[in-house]
């Protein structure tokens, strides 16, 4: 680690900024704490650590820290879910942060495309060649792909911030286009810039991908059987009324069509 100003106040910042909210809600799930911590200091090892020391020399580890800091970074932010924990720690949700503006530019297909290109172009536009001679073009490199990565995941992994509407089968496709198109910017590095370089950055986010449908997955099973549950439900309450359940609402008897 070679430790400089900036990235250590921010380290600092981002840490003692948690801190405040999970003192203020006691009840905040410990294993999120951990999660955020650490990807906090992968941030933190990819601004000032192995990455940032060694890129001029060697390209494959600037590459390194900025798959860490897209991937790894922004995908364990996202759990650590401090945006929840501002809410929770005010006692009241933030209005902006679930406007239909914020989760239009939070779309995952608009932010992962986004991520695809902007990843294309740090590295076949120049700014990966300027950042490995440049400190300070290292760091705002850095962030920038740390913050792709954190809006990358946010509606999939925090459904708090997804459409309320969303159709569980639909967002499932989402996640899944959502997942094709982060293969991308490896696939394309690897093609036309550098093979070593987009192999590496191909599979540094493949984890991640894999991890994201997971719960994706998870969550679309979770909300299918809470429905399928719902809908017994009011299939027993018909058939203890004496209503065959069967027969189409217009056959039975003082029946109102549904909703």
């Amino acid at each position: 680690m070679r430790p400089t100003l900036p990235a250590t106040a921010l380290v600092v910042l981002l840490l003692a900024a948690y801190a405040v909210g999970v003192v203020r809600h006691r009840q905040w799930p410990w294993w999120r704490t951990v999660v955020y911590v650490a990807s906090v200091l992968v941030l933190w090892w990819c601004l000032d650590g192995t990455p940032a020391v060694l890129r001029s020399q060697e390209p494959l580890w600037g590459v390194a820290g900025i798959g860490a800091a897209n991937a790894v970074v922004g995908f364990g932010v996202v759990l650590g879910a401090p945006l929840r924990l501002l809410e929770r720690a005010l006692g009241r949700p933030v209005r902006w942060l679930h406007s239909g503006v914020v989760q239009a530019l939070t779309n995952p297909l608009a932010v992962a495309l986004l991520n695809t290109f902007a990843l294309i172009g740090i590295f076949d536009g120049g700014w990966f060649a300027g950042a490995r001679a440049d400190d300070a073009s290292w760091f705002g490199l850095i962030l920038v792909c740390a913050a792709l990565g954190f809006l990358n995941n946010l509606q999939l992994l925090t459904l708090d911030f997804a459409p309320p509407g969303r159709s569980p089968t639909g967002w499932m496709v989402v996640a899944m286009v959502s997942a094709l198109i982060n293969q991308a910017p490896g696939v394309v590095v690897a093609a036309f810039v550098n093979t070593a370089w987009g192999g590496l950055l191909w599979a540094m986010m493949q984890p991640v991908v894999i991890t994201t449908l997971t719960i994706s997955f998870l969550d679309w099973f979770r909300r299918e059987r809470i429905h399928t549950a719902r809908v017994d439900a009011a299939l027993d309450a018909l058939e203890a009324e004496g209503v065959d359940p069967t027969k189409p609402w217009w056959e039975r008897p003082n029946q109102k069509p549904p909703a």
